[in-house]
């Protein structure tokens, strides 16, 4: 009877669905696949002009402004440097009531004589 034995039964594997199988895409997947990555790409570049043009046009018109701001400077320190001129500067201190001083010079002796 040891020469007997109980036959085991074999592990069964799994049997494949024909749905979990993977299939190569179709023709038809690819090119739709394609043209949704071509045209994502499009955007994201008409995306990217639109903003390199947006950002051209704010520096165009800050430059626009800082030579505006330059040029009032510039205007208002030749209107200070005017206004400071010797000539200006007679003319209001005499419509204050500012008269000329006449100049007073003080006598000079011979230098000291030297030891």
């Amino acid at each position: 009877m040891a020469s007997n034995s109980i036959p085991l039964p074999l592990p069964r594997t799994r049997q494949r669905d024909k749905a979990a199988t993977r299939h190569a895409p179709t023709v038809r997947t690819v090119i739709i696949v394609c043209v949704a990555l071509l045209i994502l790409f499009g955007w994201l570049y008409l995306i990217l002009a639109l903003e390199i043009a947006a950002t051209g046009r704010q520096i165009q018109v800050m430059t626009a402004e800082l030579e505006r701001l330059e040029r009032a400077q510039e205007l208002k320190q030749f209107q200070i440097s005017n206004l400071m001129s010797s000539k200006n500067m007679e003319q209001r201190a005499l419509d204050q009531g500012y008269v000329p001083q006449e100049p007073i010079y003080l006598p000079v002796r011979s230098p000291a004589s030297q030891p």
